[in-house]
């Protein structure tokens, strides 16, 4: 199967995912579980090399899609200082804090407090941290050192869940031991019935399922919300990740483009380095583009413009490009985020494209990331 052919299979699939989802945001709650993938596993299989495709939508909590169709398998295997919150987070803050808890046992949050720390915003006291949770294996940067290392994944698996008045795609990602995950349960997420916060955590960057079978528990991790229509990325800071203001944000983490493996590739990856943004006037200030700029859907590789696979312009794709690492005051991670100079634009793996910034928003990014 040709690379066109996949994207326009995947295409298929997210185009039912967004008309399904219309018809279940009427029930209260939702059980979402995992099926089987059809056509598009063959053509993952062939051209990733995974071991397997799943499809994973919503359905109802007898059991059955809605489309009357049987589950086959399980969900497992793979503010701003002085301002007040809104309605929904507090009543989801005094839920947290008087519900009594039974950590560990499916169902119920951990056990966790929350304290105040400075810039005003309540945060989880003993949360659980994703990196004790995520399954990595060894990866070298572009100098050839050994890091932290990236999630595995050994097969791709997505999954439609209700956030707020959207329908986010979430993909599994591997963890360490279902046990672990057992143990990390928070509140559950609004919408669905086997779906989980970390303990202590009230953002949804990462889900735990509660599934069926030997391995009934998974972690999931936001992708992006399924729409038909346009959306402001500040919707997915603020539903997503919890983040309402720059004050909500420690530092943002610019990082070399690494599309380049060549050694010419990895001594420009090296000669451009990490850059840390600590100054708050700055982080306002790209907190206010990327919160402003309009997502205008996925697979939109022919609008993220990245150039050609040709030397010099693998090179220059690598000059104009940062990838990004926004961390919360909470010291939660979000990665998501990449810019490309090229055509002036943020993007997201899968070709999440972001309309084109305005000429000073454009200058003020490129300046303070350090593209020439």
């Amino acid at each position: 199967m040709r690379k066109e052919d996949l994207f326009e299979s995947m295409t298929a699939i997210e185009d039912e995912l967004i008309l399904r989802s219309e018809g279940e945001r009427g029930r209260r709650s939702q059980r979402v579980s995992r099926l089987a993938g059809g056509c598009v596993a063959a053509a993952l299989a062939l051209l990733l090399g995974v071991g397997g495709y799943f499809l994973v939508r919503p359905v109802g909590t007898d059991g059955d899609t809605t489309d009357g169709s049987v589950v086959q398998g399980h969900a497992g295997s793979g503010t701003e200082e002085g301002m007040g919150v809104d309605h929904a987070r507090q009543e989801k803050q005094e839920t947290d804090a008087g519900q009594e808890t039974q950590p560990g046992q499916p169902g119920t949050p951990a056990e966790v407090g929350f304290e105040t720390p400075k810039g005003g915003k309540e945060v989880a006291a003993g949360s659980v941290d994703v990196k004790m949770l995520l399954n990595y294996h060894e990866k070298s940067n572009a100098q050839g050192e050994g890091g932290e290392g990236v999630v595995q994944n050994e097969a791709l698996c997505i999954a439609p869940i209700p956030v707020g008045d959207y329908m986010a795609l979430y993909e599994q990602v591997s963890a360490k031991s279902t046990e672990v995950l057992k143990t990390s349960l928070g509140t559950p997420v609004e919408g669905t019935d086997n779906c989980y916060r970390l303990g202590g955590h009230r953002d949804l960057q990462y889900l735990i399922m509660e599934g069926d079978g030997e391995d009934a528990y998974t972690l999931w991790e936001f992708a992006y919300f399924l729409q038909d229509t346009e959306y402001a990325y500040g919707e997915v800071l603020r539903l997503v990740y919890d983040i309402d203001s720059a004050q909500d944000i420690a530092q943002i983490i610019s990082r070399p483009a690494n599309m380049d493996g060549s050694d010419q590739g990895k001594a420009l990856q090296q000669e451009i380095g990490e850059k840390t943004i600590e100054d708050r006037k700055e982080i306002e200030a790209l907190y206010q583009v990327v919160a402003s700029m309009t997502c205008l859907g996925s697979n939109r590789w022919d609008l993220v413009g990245l150039g050609g696979d040709e030397p010099q312009q693998m090179l220059q794709a690598v000059q104009k490009g940062r990838y990004l690492t926004l961390v919360t005051v909470e010291e939660d991670e979000i990665d998501k985020l990449k810019y490309t100079g090229i055509t002036g634009r943020f993007y997201q793996y899968s070709g999440v494209a972001y309309d084109v910034l305005e000429e000073k928003d454009r200058e003020m990014v490129e300046e303070t990331l350090g593209i020439r």
